[in-house]
């Protein structure tokens, strides 16, 4: 840290607090699930029976794109430089290319891309003490969660929360940096707003109902000093 960012966090602890920040890399994969069975994938393969049974011409997805339909990647990117997070889901487009009877039957794979980087007083990452610790858990279960005790993912420990409908175990070694233990909502994990998971990370997440998001650990980096400017390798910063 240079000297002006040294004096400036010496005036402002959330300066000095994201000062601290670790170089944290967290990649999470979900799967949206309605009824028990994801949505986008059962309506693709409606389409291209529809297609079959009525003899058009049809040009059907690559298995491993079928694969992608109704899911999606979170990436949490944290250091003293910046923090960010990336989504990406899969949904069905369609050839936009032709007219719509023909377009039904040649659907492509569409990407959507999110990006979410925190301004400096959006969050502040400053330590949670165990009065706070303790409010967040009374105002989980003033929400229906309950507290399941504890677990680990990917070798991370982890807090477990269990409510009606969903589990989830939420990362508990980051709140020395203002990265809490309240259990995230995943049922709409397709449309979350992305600086949640910056409050809060999710190593793992199960719908009980059959409706919601399954959510695995893909990898999970904890280090020193800056991360690469994309330590995805998707290109950007």
């Amino acid at each position: 840290m240079d000297t002006a960012s040294q004096a400036s966090a010496a005036m402002d602890p959330a300066a000095d607090a994201r000062a601290r920040l670790p170089a944290l890399h967290v990649v999470l994969a979900w799967e949206h699930l309605v009824a028990g069975r994801n949505p986008q994938q059962h309506d693709y393969d409606g389409r291209m029976a529809a297609c079959a049974e009525a003899g058009w011409p049809a040009r059907p997805l690559a298995a491993e794109e079928r694969a992608r339909l109704g899911t999606g990647r979170v990436e949490i990117m944290v250091d003293a430089r910046r923090q960010r997070v990336r989504q990406t889901m899969w949904t069905v487009g369609m050839d936009e290319a032709l007219p719509d009877h023909e377009a039904v039957c040649h659907p492509r794979l569409r990407e959507e891309l999110l990006e979410y980087e925190a301004h400096p007083d959006d969050r502040r990452f400053l330590p949670l003490d165990g009065e706070q610790l303790a409010a967040d858990e009374a105002l989980a279960t003033s929400i229906g969660w309950r507290r399941d005790g504890s677990g680990q993912v990917g070798g991370q420990d982890c807090v477990r929360w269990q409510s009606d409908r969903q589990e989830v175990c939420m990362w508990s070694g980051g709140t020395g940096w203002g990265i809490g233990l309240l259990p995230l909502d995943l049922r709409g994990c397709n449309g979350m707003p992305l600086d949640h998971y910056l409050g809060a990370i999710p190593l793992q997440s199960k719908s009980l109902d059959g409706s919601g998001c399954n959510l695995e650990l893909q990898s999970f980096s904890l280090g020193r000093g800056l991360l690469p400017a994309d330590p995805s390798g998707a290109g950007g910063q």
